[in-house]
């Protein structure tokens, strides 16, 4: 009898470890993310805000604001504070205000992480208590502040910047940051000073070249010549700056210019040049660009001329671009680049042709690195021509492939592939299943 009562003891046990484990199994993903927010420790809470700000996710907000209310801890308030600078979510706008204001009764590490806050959100009220800071030189706040100045500032306070430019205590460091909070700024009330700053040959160099970026932002006609005359210089850094402010203007004149950037030898002006190109669709920078794009030293030029050429929106530069696709003799990284100018700029033939080739690397495990690069382009999309091969990366064998094709899937959340996505989650063997079971349930599975 004891025997058999043993025996029926250990199978209640072992059903109630079951029972336990399959009913902590059961817990929804966001359900799991909300208990962390609620017992985790601060490790555990900075790290899912670390995913939350990764993954753009900004569903959580009102339980993170519960948590910023009520903690005390300066890491998981910093954390969060990062997390709606991230999503430009305005809901600290008042205790941001409040603690610039007077910076004296919370750390150091939150008020520079709000003084981030309010840049990042252009909260024009702080732009006088970031002022304040640079006025009584607080040390602790002042780069912050310069730069986030520069982004929620008006024309009163690009003045006051202009004039603080004179002040002997400024480092050159902080000098060239100041230069840069100036152009963001975008106060044309400033101009006459910054052309003399960059006509200045005594003037530090990179002073000078984010002056010759400012005058471009402020977008006045007269910059033009500035700016050309200004490429003259030996200084390839000085080039590249003036190339830079030129690309804020749509004339011929500019067009004309881009085309002997292009060929300038510094590779930073041929990529800035070509970014213009792309930006303005200067039609006429067509055969500078497809002959960069064969044949520049530089990869990073090549792959700006890729870019350039899809927004050119040319017959000429699709052509290019899907021979890229095409030819396999082309390395992984050019066929990934020109796949993802095709799927953001190309025509419907364009894209097809690129799910065509994705099809084929699903099939052929030595071409899994560029099956990855264009799977992951795919995921930037909504576009039900995607479900076909959405379906191959989520019934791939190897993991990696199937969690690009829950990304495609989340991206476009197509109903009949919830069984794929399924059999993904309800697989116990599977390092996928938090992220299938997330995907399902943000589509209301």
């Amino acid at each position: 009898m004891k025997k058999i009562i043993a025996l029926c003891l250990s199978f209640i046990l072992c059903f109630s470890i079951v029972f336990a484990e399959t009913e902590d199994d059961e817990l929804t993903e966001i359900q799991k993310r909300k208990d962390t927010l609620t017992y985790g420790l601060e490790s555990e809470i900075t790290s899912l805000l670390d995913t939350l700000i990764k993954e753009e996710d900004a569903t959580m907000s009102d339980d993170i604001y519960k948590v910023f209310l009520s903690s005390k801890n300066v890491n998981v308030k910093d954390k969060i504070i990062s997390y709606y600078t991230t999503n430009k979510d305005a809901r600290l706008t008042d205790f941001a205000i409040s603690v610039i204001s007077d910076p004296y009764d919370e750390e150091k590490s939150t008020i520079n992480a709000l003084i981030r806050y309010c840049g990042a959100l252009k909260i024009k009220k702080a732009a006088p208590y970031l002022t304040d800071m640079l006025e009584n030189e607080q040390e602790d706040y002042f780069d912050a502040a310069l730069s986030a100045l520069g982004d929620c500032g008006g024309p009163d306070e690009a003045v006051f910047l202009a004039d603080f430019l004179d002040n002997d205590i400024l480092s050159t460091a902080r000098k060239q940051n100041l230069m840069k909070a100036l152009g963001a700024i975008n106060a044309v009330e400033t101009w006459d000073k910054l052309v003399e700053i960059i006509e200045d040959e005594d003037q530090n160099t990179y002073v000078r070249m984010y002056a010759a970026e400012a005058i471009g932002v402020m977008e006045k006609k007269e910059s033009v010549a500035v700016l050309i005359k200004l490429f003259q210089n030996k200084d390839s850094n000085i080039r590249t700056y003036a190339v830079k402010g030129l690309s804020y203007f749509d004339t011929d004149e500019v067009e004309q210019f881009m085309i002997e950037a292009l060929r300038d030898n510094y590779y930073k002006v041929r990529q800035e040049a070509a970014k213009a190109a792309g930006k303005w669709q200067f039609t006429a920078c067509l055969p500078s660009l497809i002959y960069r794009a064969k044949n520049d030293t530089e990869t990073t030029v090549k792959y700006e001329c890729y870019a350039s050429l899809g927004m050119l929106h040319e017959q000429e530069a699709f052509d290019f671009l899907t021979e890229v696709m095409q030819d396999e003799k082309k390395g992984d990284v050019a066929r990934s680049k020109a796949a993802e100018v095709l799927l953001k700029e190309g025509r419907t033939s364009e894209k097809q042709l690129v799910l065509e080739i994705a099809q084929k690397c699903l099939e052929d495990d030595k071409k899994k690195t560029l099956r990855y690069n264009i799977g992951k382009e795919l995921a930037k999309y909504e576009d039900f021509n995607f479900r076909t091969i959405c379906k191959g990366y989520l019934e791939s064998s190897d993991p990696s492939t199937q969690g690009i094709g829950i990304d495609i899937f989340s991206k476009n959340m197509f109903h009949d592939l919830l069984p794929q996505v399924q059999a993904i989650a309800d697989n116990q063997k599977s390092g996928l299943r938090s992220k299938a079971k997330l995907a399902l349930e943000k589509n209301g599975e």
